[in-house]
């Protein structure tokens, strides 16, 4: 009854949440976090969405940035003139 579906809720509230890192070890630290914060059980520990999106911007730059390299300065080759 109702004291078994509020026993459900609260053991669900408690529950430590899944770690990202624990299925993909090479998921960066901050990520984890992040999800982390937006799985909190309280509403008030998760953000605003507008924090969470400007935070995944800039987790995805960084991670971008560790893998592409940066372009260089000067193309190494002329560029041809256009007619």
């Amino acid at each position: 009854g109702t004291a078994a579906l509020v026993r459900m809720v609260e053991r669900h509230r408690s529950a430590p949440r899944p770690r990202v890192g624990e299925a993909r070890p090479d998921a960066p630290p901050e990520l984890d976090r992040l999800l982390c914060r937006m799985l909190a059980a309280e509403p008030a520990d998760r953000g605003t969405a507008a924090d969470l999106r400007a935070r995944f911007e800039e987790l995805a730059a960084e991670r971008v940035a560790a893998v592409v390299p940066a372009p260089a300065a000067d193309p190494p080759y002329e560029l041809p003139a256009l007619r």
